[in-house]
């Protein structure tokens, strides 16, 4: 039965030339500056609600090229899911200056900082990572400079 294809085993692609495979470990609790790469609609796991999945591919300071995926239950069955799916996206929505827009398209290309957390894994899903916080873009602090000036102790509140 199985004859005809055990007989050639040879690819017809160079092995070698193949991507290496994504990685998908968790990058670390932070805040990164990104770009809104895709927003799509899509039906909730139980069908009777739709979600809006947003990908943000981090940009910077450090882990760029990483995507960083959020969903938010825009329309659901349980209101308390709604209300706070819809209370985050008014947060992204003022992030990338799109206060009161409906069409969710005109996120694509926006940047934005995010507040990421890394979420334990949990039965069978592996750790991955969260956004708890969408910030207007460059609300990244940058890192501190080398030097006299460097060496000033933070403030109280900031320690």
């Amino acid at each position: 039965m199985f004859d005809e294809y055990e007989s050639d085993l040879t690819l017809d692609f160079d092995t070698a030339a193949a991507p290496p495979p994504d990685d998908y470990t968790p990058i670390p609790d932070g805040t990164y500056q990104s770009i809104i790469s895709k927003a799509e609609i899509k039906p909730t796991r139980d069908e009777t609600g739709k979600r809006l999945v947003v990908h943000f591919r981090v940009t910077g300071p450090t882990h760029a090229g990483r995507v960083i995926i959020r969903g938010f239950n825009v329309v659901n069955k349980n209101p308390k899911a709604q209300e706070i799916s819809r209370r985050e996206l008014a947060q992204l929505l003022a992030a990338v200056d799109l206060v009161g827009e409906r069409d969710m398209g005109q996120l694509v290309e926006k940047e934005c900082d995010i507040a990421v957390v890394i979420k334990p894994a949990q039965g069978e899903y592996a750790a991955s990572n969260d956004v708890k916080k969408f910030l207007p873009p460059s609300a990244v602090a940058p890192a501190p400079a080398k030097g006299p000036a460097s060496a000033k102790k933070a403030p109280a509140f900031m320690r």
